[in-house]
């Protein structure tokens, strides 16, 4: 029978690694012999070709998977591993009834623990000594295995590891040595779940006498402290912003850091301003079963956020993300700043109800948020019996409003034009005396009733005076957008008399701002900020319930859903019947360059 060409030079591969014979190997025990031989001599390399080429020769023969076993511990024993590594990979694949399938997973281990790979190196002792734990194999990967999980693996892969392997053999050391980890952190709650498993689960061993005593301590402990958690971004283009939420909270609790002899413990956790991370810190703060939750700041981030802790029942109260439907995510989720579309509602109720006035034009910024409060606007007058006569938009960054402020003239100059008809307005105001003629109608004087303007600061600063330039009389409506001191300081002579709605303000005569305005500057050299200062107001608000007798979530939720005209730094906080989205809006004007409450 003639050799293939494949098989003729795989014996002269084993010819020439094994220069002590120049007899070819009788038969497979031969080779095998032959190759350990070679193995036993720390010719790893030689070896490594012996065992590869009797594998690739005896495909079909009993011997094949120790051929393969042996070229990889080769490679590994003469230092190359990442070739190893795949050859231990390849074997545990092809012959996972191996008897040598332990020691291949035990090899994989030491390979990812060179690599700093310490998770896969775990896990890869945990299915060593899983299959085989009498063997020297797997006593080995036990012994590997119990200093990482006193010392070097992390709290979140001691985790991974018991829900990955809750089986496992050694099952009983990880939640050991997780529930001391979490008690030197003095995370309790977390600890006594897993040391009362650790009871449940795993005696009699050498660790129950020691594991009860912990969790004796654990329970004494727990009942003297409270768990808040903090949702802020600390880094990324929001962090100033995060870092303001913080300090507010700070000031409450590092203040009061015991109530009715409970410490409270803040847990801060960065949400780096997006709602992926936002969503993955609820559901890690939730190991620690805090009573609530402060943050995050932006709805982007509160939505998961929301559910997340609505699912776990823990109270979650966001200070300033404003989007409308955040509070009915669930019946424990809680905001303080009140939609936009409600701000207008209620600049719409007080323009009808309070003002008297009847007709009015909209010019708002034509992001998603300014079309929504025009629209609310709008809904609101018609349903108290007024009328919108012109709405128009303009985009980010525009400076020139003409084709914005044209439609609602053009309007308003038909409607001068009708009134002078039926003489129900004064004629004279639009004759020149001197020249004995009808004014231009460009010069003409137009009257509304109340031009809503929902816009920001800077760009109010470039509309109103154009509004002025194109002859428009009118009373000026706003939202928070108007509560700014460059808005005043830019165009005070236009906007004397213009009337506001905002959910924040704060007012020097207020004894709360005054008290929280200099307690701020004392503790952290700096003025606050409106963040800052909501921030307080919610730490301030769980405070209460803790003095109060809460000292679980379910009471902190209570509480909170039976707060009514809380009255904070700069704003009032409802939350009973208001299926928790705080409704309150005040109703300021500009007078004497001052900001005044009307409502």
């Amino acid at each position: 029978m003639r050799l293939s060409i494949k098989k003729i030079t795989a014996w002269i591969i084993i010819f020439c690694a094994v220069t002590y014979s120049q007899n070819i190997p009788s038969s497979p025990r031969e080779g095998l012999y032959q190759a350990l031989e070679i193995y036993s001599l720390g010719r790893y390399e030689d070896a490594y070709l012996m065992f590869k080429s009797l594998s690739e020769f005896y495909v079909l023969d009993e011997h094949h998977s120790i051929f393969r076993f042996m070229a990889a511990k080769s490679l590994y024993k003469a230092g190359d591993f990442e070739k190893a590594r795949l050859e231990f990979e390849r074997f545990c694949k092809e012959f996972p009834g191996s008897s040598y399938i332990s020691a291949a997973n035990l090899y994989l281990g030491h390979i990812a623990y060179l690599n700093d790979n310490l998770y896969k190196s775990a896990s890869r002792y945990l299915k060593a000594n899983n299959l085989a734990p009498n063997s020297k194999a797997g006593e080995i990967a036990a012994d590997n295995l119990i200093p990482m999980l006193e010392n070097e693996l992390s709290i979140n892969e001691l985790s991974s590891l018991i829900d990955n392997y809750p089986k496992s053999n050694l099952a009983g050391e990880i939640v050991y040595n997780l529930g001391k980890r979490l008690f030197e952190q003095q995370k309790y709650k977390r600890a006594i779940r897993l040391f009362e498993k650790y009871l449940e689960n795993y005696v009699p061993s050498n660790h129950s006498a020691e594991v009860k005593e912990l969790l004796s301590t654990c329970k004494e402990n727990i009942h003297n402290k409270v768990v808040i958690g903090v949702l802020a971004p600390l880094s990324g283009s929001f962090a100033d912003y995060g870092q303001s939420l913080v300090e507010g909270v700070k000031l409450v609790f590092e203040e009061n850091n015991e109530i009715n002899g409970k410490r409270v413990e803040l847990i801060i956790k960065d949400t780096k301003g997006s709602p992926v991370y936002a969503t993955m810190a609820v559901s890690q703060l939730a190991l620690d079963e805090p009573v609530a939750i402060i943050g995050p700041l932006r709805s982007e981030s509160a939505v998961g956020a929301a559910v997340v802790a609505s699912f776990h029942n823990i109270p979650i109260i966001t200070p300033t993300a404003s989007e409308s439907g955040i509070a009915k995510l669930g019946e424990n989720v809680y905001q303080v700043s009140p939609p936009a579309e409600v701000m207008a509602v209620t600049m719409a109720e007080y323009a009808v109800n309070k003002m008297g006035i009847k007709e009015f034009g909209i010019i708002a910024p034509g992001d998603f948020t300014g079309r929504q409060v025009s629209k609310a606007f709008t809904q609101r007058v018609y349903q108290l019996g007024g009328e919108v006569l012109s709405n128009t938009f303009y985009e980010t960054g525009q400076v020139d409003f003409t084709n914005q402020i044209k439609p609602l003239r053009e309007v308003l100059l038909m409607k001068t034009e009708e009134l002078l008809a039926t003489q129900q307005i004064d004629s004279t105001e639009y004759y020149d005396f001197e020249k004995e003629e009808w004014l231009e109608q460009d010069d003409w004087r137009v009257h509304l009733g109340g031009l809503f303007l929902p816009g920001y600061a800077e760009e109010l600063s470039l509309l109103i005076p154009q509004i002025r330039y194109h002859v428009i009389s009118t009373q000026y409506l706003g939202l928070d957008g108007w509560d700014s001191p460059k808005l005043i300081g830019s165009i005070e002579r236009y906007i004397q008399g213009s009337v506001f709605a905002t959910d924040y303000h704060p007012l020097s005569e207020n004894k709360i701002w005054n008290d929280f305005y200099t307690e701020f500057y004392k503790k952290y050299k700096h003025e606050s900020d409106r963040v800052s200062a909501l921030s307080y107001d919610v730490a301030n608000l769980i405070k209460m319930a803790l003095e109060n007798g809460a000292d679980s979530a379910e009471d902190v939720n209570s509480y909170l859903g039976s707060v009514e005209s809380y009255n904070g730094t700069g704003c009032t906080i409802n939350f009973k019947s208001t299926n928790h989205a705080n409704n309150s809006v005040g109703i300021f004007i500009i007078e004497d360059n001052t900001i005044k409450k009307l409502k």
